[in-house]
């Protein structure tokens, strides 16, 4: 199939933090990155590299590594459970493993994951966070693509680059075990994922998940809801980031 060939290699790079030195210890991620990591693998075919309780070197570690190896031809999808903060100055962070209060300068800037993002060859590139204050590393919306677009249209808009990011919420603390096994959002990401059948761009997979959040959210009363957005200052060129099972 044309399309397939044209969007050529997925990788992924899993993350779940959960047995934190200074914060608090969260429930889900390490299983919330496993499952992602196993339907990507199974169900898309991706390469999946999976860090549970990583630190910040082995975080930087690895997107520096993708941003010297990945080539124009490759795609990549960078998942993130754990906590998550901002800075004095409204900076959002990823807090690794070993990551201190105190101490801005432990933790994973927006900026540094950007920049790593920005530096790389791959073509698309989309970031899933599911960390509270993960809004922040947000930009402009993103306009879905016409439900009725031909192959053509897809293949076309396909071949410029993309930088998108699906984060758990807005600039406000996020659930961690209300959705069970899963966080909310892992949850919803998780049964999108799985039940998408075709080929899918973020949009609709975000709307996907958007919309099981919901539910959960509103039934547990509390604010959640999750965001869909161009990745700020990574070179994002209007693609979308594409979902293709491997056996359709």
């Amino acid at each position: 199939r044309r399309m397939r060939s044209d969007l050529g290699n997925f990788h992924a790079l899993v993350i779940g933090n959960a047995r934190y030195s200074n914060f608090a210890a969260l429930q889900t991620p390490v299983r919330d990155a496993e499952a992602v990591s196993q339907v990507l693998r199974e169900r898309y075919g991706y390469k999946v590299q999976t860090l549970v309780d990583a630190s910040r070197a082995q975080i930087i570690q690895a997107l520096s590594e993708y941003a010297t190896t990945l080539k124009n031809t490759d795609n990549l999808l960078i998942y993130f459970a754990g906590h998550g903060q901002l800075d004095a100055a409204g900076e959002g962070h990823w807090i690794p493993i070993e990551g201190q209060r105190a101490a801005p300068d432990t933790w994973i800037s927006n900026k540094i994951v950007t920049d790593f993002i920005g530096a790389m060859q791959a073509k698309h590139v989309m970031v899933v966070a599911d960390s509270c204050y993960s809004g922040a590393i947000g930009g402009s919306a993103i306009r879905p693509l016409p439900t009725d677009a031909k192959e053509e249209d897809l293949l076309f808009i396909s071949r410029v680059k993309a930088r998108t990011v699906i984060t758990s919420g807005g600039l406000e603390p996020v659930l961690d075990a209300e959705g069970g096994e899963h966080s909310i959002f892992a949850a919803a990401f998780l049964r999108a994922l799985r039940s998408n059948d075709t080929l899918s761009e973020g949009s609709r997979i975000f709307s996907d998940v958007r919309q099981q959040v919901g539910f959960r959210a509103s039934a547990l009363r509390v604010q959640q809801r999750p965001v869909y957005s161009a990745l700020k200052f990574a070179g994002h060129e209007g693609s979308e980031f594409f979902f293709l099972p491997k056996d359709v």
